[in-house]
């Protein structure tokens, strides 16, 4: 927590007091990648169902290029 806080240019217990622990600052990192994954993955599959050929393509092209993106 000490290196952190340091590279975050944050005290030690500005961490704590966020955070709570090691632990409290692993799962609000996780969600946050978690959330930018999925907003990614979501903007992907919206593009590429707008450009589909066709409405009955949008699916498809849409589920593909979600998994393009994962």
């Amino acid at each position: 927590m000490v290196e952190v806080a340091a590279a975050a240019g944050f005290s030690r217990q500005t961490l704590y007091s966020e955070f709570g622990s090691k632990e409290g600052l692993g799962t609000a990192l996780v969600a946050r990648e978690l959330e930018a994954f999925l907003d990614r993955t979501a903007r992907a599959a919206r593009r590429a169902s707008r450009a589909a050929a066709t409405p009955a393509a949008a699916p498809v092209a849409g589920c593909a290029a979600a998994a393009v993106a994962v």
